[in-house]
């Protein structure tokens, strides 16, 4: 009798190793670089020198006169640091909506008596105002109603007098509220997203994020002479 052969058993198959694919989805908030035209890398390099200048030709009235030397200097300060944004920094993506606008208001709608080449400059040039222009003018203007009552409560509580010398206070606080806001809210609007990882430091070292890192420093060691005063 012939005896039915078993088929043969499969191999068992080789333990799958799974290698660590890397991961090709970009950051969800990647840091910001500034601008690469020649215009931005230049002018990233002089704003600095321009904003020690300033304080160095104002450092003598800032000693004789504190209020006066900072309220004078508040002005140019906001304009420097407006045309630095509007230079150097690629503007937050959140009105995208109101560039969209622009577009479609001169595309359509027109009576034909205008160029296409002109009205296509006028277009580019209403574009080039809503998405630098005005973001620039809010990140001056929100840091200043927004942070200079909140780092003036900061200053009081690390060692600036609260019965004295509150408008020198509140005005230090408006130049700092300039200096370290301006740049983010240009970049990053209102992103809550953003905004929970810069309260919580843990958004990386960057181009805006960085600068404002910087002021904070730069008050925290300045304040290091204050003891010795007292």
């Amino acid at each position: 009798m012939v005896q039915p052969t078993s088929s043969p058993k499969p191999a068992p198959a080789p333990p799958s190793q799974h290698s660590p694919v890397p991961s090709s989805q970009p950051q969800p908030h990647p840091p910001t670089s500034i601008l690469s035209s020649p215009l931005a890398q230049t002018y990233a390099h002089i704003h600095p020198l321009l904003l020690l200048s300033l304080f160095a030709l104002r450092f003598r009235a800032l000693v004789d006169d504190p209020v006066s030397a900072l309220l004078g200097s508040l002005a140019p300060l906001a304009l420097m640091q407006a045309v630095f944004v509007i230079v150097c920094l690629p503007a937050t993506t959140g009105g995208g909506s109101g560039d969209s606008g622009l577009g479609k208001g001169r595309s359509g709608g027109g009576s034909g008596s205008a160029a296409p080449g002109v009205s296509g400059k006028i277009g580019v040039r209403k574009r080039i105002g809503g998405a630098k222009v005005i973001p620039a003018l809010l990140s001056v203007t929100l840091p200043l109603i927004l942070g200079t009552p909140l780092l003036s409560i900061c200053l009081i509580l690390f060692g600036a007098p609260f019965t004295t010398d509150l408008p020198a206070t509140t005005l230090c606080a408006a130049h700092m509220s300039i200096l370290a806001g301006t740049s983010l809210i240009y970049v990053h609007g209102t992103d809550g997203a953003v905004w929970r990882e810069i309260w919580g430091i843990s958004r990386a070292i960057d181009a805006v994020w960085g600068a404002t890192v910087g002021v904070g420093l730069g008050a925290w060691f300045g304040a290091v002479p204050i003891p010795l005063d007292w």
